[in-house]
């Protein structure tokens, strides 16, 4: 975008806010429409039902075009171990100004909508009185020593400023009350601007002192001796508690159900074949080339194969045969020559690399530590094949059957989220859930898990400088995954207890079986019972030489050279080297500190050991850089916790 562009776009934005802040502004202004009067009388029923009639006096102000009001009201509630309740709700008779007026009940988030009003009809200015009546059970609190009323009268979330609220509240017949207490302003407040008193026949009369603003409310705590109300069902009732959690239940269901499915194809394809005994062999796997063997080898460790060390493998494979040499020079390039094209069949991994990086078969290569097109082209085709001969071959993943499973579970939890929530609510959460974890959660949690597994294998293998990198980067990796805590925070909080312990042990079950559902075949895990073998010989320290390896050829030159590449493919090398050393007489030794045909370098050679430091962190070092694409650039009630918006009732209203 040019700059003209650019701060054209810009003026118009700004004028576009100015002109609708403007026009907010007046339209505040304009809308003064208030509740001078609020007052609800409630009836308490033998049965434990309630009859609440409220009287609503809504001033339409000059200049506003309303239609009428709406009045919300809660119809399902939350306990603190997550379990829904439902209440019943049934509006008998809504009027205004003392005759009859239409209304449509609506659904909203967790309850009802009663709109009152003609869509075609609006509202002359002055005071309009609008008397809604309906009746609704299982409000009350049925406590050991009494029975309680904590009602929400006027609810917190009304658009409008009430400046006076009322409640009356009428006991059964005969009793008295023995605590009466209320609660006003902002929901969670704990303010006392009220006035109250007890007429003769024990009606308890609410008045409010001070205007209830928007976001505002009236909450009131009536309480009575025991005997006086009978409900047709306890509140703790079996049924009643299986009713309103039914779909909390069939998510437990259908996570049970994932759970014997993910099980039931574990035991069909993801049990590993039995493992056999591993004996030490003095050859890799028939057919295998080094870079092939290092790739297995990490799939059964379910690690990812270093792409620059997978080449530098098959580098140094081909030069020992004669194919090509490699040249160190001290500002850490190399320079790689082809001397001819191959007589002979080139395992698929070494032949594409030979054909990438010298198309006529002969040639030379300079690789610097910069981005260069043709290295990447070729590790990059490396790898790709690789995977295709060797992953599905020895290893399934069987992503398609935990797939299933997930997507099983996942629906399990938005069928228990839906309890508390709407449809619409819980799909956009779903939906939203997906896409957040699969751009964030998702890597995060692998990041993590192969932190943790390198870790695991650094010890196992004795490796004290991964053992330390691994540890150190563990509190990084950690970071990803916050916002998944903070997201099951949440479901926690908007949810509960129970659907956040559905959500928890999906987490747990998708997870478990990401892993087990991966499994060798059983070619592959032969295969690899034969690298494990082949490593041990590579790997066995000298002491241990003549109690673990009988049999094992005579160390020459040839023989290092010959299993130099594997070592270094299965991250042996320095250890094969070693046994080299300590194991080949004075003889190859001594042939040893002699540079070999097929690697120079222009600094002084040392031996072995400096030929296997240049290969295995100089050249894997550069090619690491070299195939690194360049990025491209920035762009642009009565208990201490009693309170408003407590009790039963409640929601809010508004005009339209």
């Amino acid at each position: 975008m040019r700059l003209r562009e650019f701060l054209c776009c810009l003026g118009a934005a700004i004028i576009s806010a100015l002109l609708t802040t403007g026009t907010a502004t007046a339209q505040s202004t304009a809308d003064d429409d208030r509740i001078p009067r609020f007052a609800a009388g409630i009836k308490i029923k033998e049965n434990g039902d309630l009859l609440v009639t409220e009287e609503i006096d809504f001033l339409v102000s000059p200049g506003s075009r309303k239609r009428g009001i709406f009045r919300d009201f809660p119809t399902t509630y939350r306990d603190s171990f997550g379990l829904i309740k439902r209440v019943g709700f049934e509006v008998l008779k809504v009027s205004r100004n003392g005759r009859p007026e239409p209304y449509v009940l609506e659904p909203f988030a967790a309850g009802t909508r009663v709109r009152i009003g003609r869509e075609a009809l609006f509202l002359h200015e002055g005071v309009h009185r609008y008397r809604l009546v309906y009746r609704t059970d299982r409000q009350l609190l049925f406590q050991e020593d009494a029975d309680e009323l904590y009602w929400n009268v006027t609810g917190n979330d009304w658009a409008h400023t009430i400046e006076r609220a009322e409640a009356l509240v009428r006991l059964p017949a005969g009793a008295e009350p023995i605590g009466i207490t209320a609660y006003t302003g902002y929901e969670g407040s704990q303010q006392r601007d009220f006035t109250q008193d007890t007429a003769a026949d024990g009606s308890i009369r609410f008045a409010t002192t001070e205007p209830l603003h928007p976001g505002y409310g009236l909450t009131i705590a009536v309480s009575w001796p025991k005997g006086y109300v009978t409900p047709a069902k306890r509140p703790d009732d079996l049924g009643l508690v299986v009713a309103d959690n039914f779909r909390l239940l069939a998510g437990l269901a259908g996570l049970l159900i994932t759970f014997g499915y993910f099980h039931w194809q574990w035991m069909r394809v993801g049990r590993d074949p039995d493992k056999g005994v591993i004996v030490p062999l003095f050859d890799a796997p028939e057919g295998l080339s080094p870079a092939a063997t290092g790739f297995i080898w990490n799939l059964s460790r379910d690690q990812d194969t270093n792409a620059a060390q997978a080449f530098t493998v098959a580098l140094t494979s081909l030069a020992i045969k004669g194919l090509l040499t490699i040249e160190e020079r001290d500002d850490k390039s190399f320079v790689l020559t082809a001397k001819s094209a191959p007589s002979g069949k080139l395992p698929p991994g070494e032949a594409t690399v030979m054909q990438k990086l010298f198309p006529d078969g002969t040639g030379r290569l300079v690789v610097e530590q910069e981005p260069s097109a043709v290295i990447t082209t070729a590790v990059s085709a490396l790898q790709w094949v690789l995977q295709r001969e060797y992953d599905d071959v020895y290893f399934r993943n069987n992503r398609r059957f935990w797939m299933l499973g997930a997507v099983l579970g996942l629906v399990s939890v938005a069928v228990s989220m839906t309890a508390s929530f709407g449809a619409i609510v819980t799909a956009f959460a779903i939906v939203f859930a997906v896409l957040l974890a699969y751009s964030l959660f998702i890597p995060a949690m692998l990041l993590q898990e192969k932190v943790t597994r390198g870790f695991f294998l650094a010890l196992k293998d004795r490796h004290p400088k991964k053992i330390i990198i691994f540890l150190l980067s563990m509190p990084f990796a950690g970071i990803g995954n916050l916002p998944l805590l903070g997201g099951l925070y949440l479901v926690f909080d908007q949810f509960g207890p129970a659907t956040f312990a559905l959500c928890c042990a999906f987490f747990l079950l998708v997870l478990v079986y990401w892993y087990l559902l991966k499994a060798p075949t059983r070619l592959g895990r032969r295969v690899v019972e034969q690298i494990e073998g082949y490593r041990l010989y590579l790997s066995v320290a000298e002491g241990e030489r003549l109690n673990l390896l009988t049999g094992e050829p005579e160390m020459t030159l040839d023989v290092f050279e010959h299993h130099l590449p594997y070592a270094m493919a299965l991250d042996v090398e320095r250890r094969w080297t070693s046994r080299f050393t300590a194991s080949a007489g004075a003889a190859v030794l001594s042939q040893a500190e002699q540079p070999r045909r097929w690697h120079h370098t222009h600094r002084s050679y040392r031996g072995v050991g400096n030929l296997t430091s240049s290969l295995s962190s100089g050249l894997t070092s550069t090619l690491s850089s070299a195939s690194t694409p360049p990025r491209s650039s920035l762009s642009s009630g009565f208990s201490s916790s009693g309170s408003s918006g407590g009790g039963g009732g409640g929601g809010g209203g508004g005009s339209w």
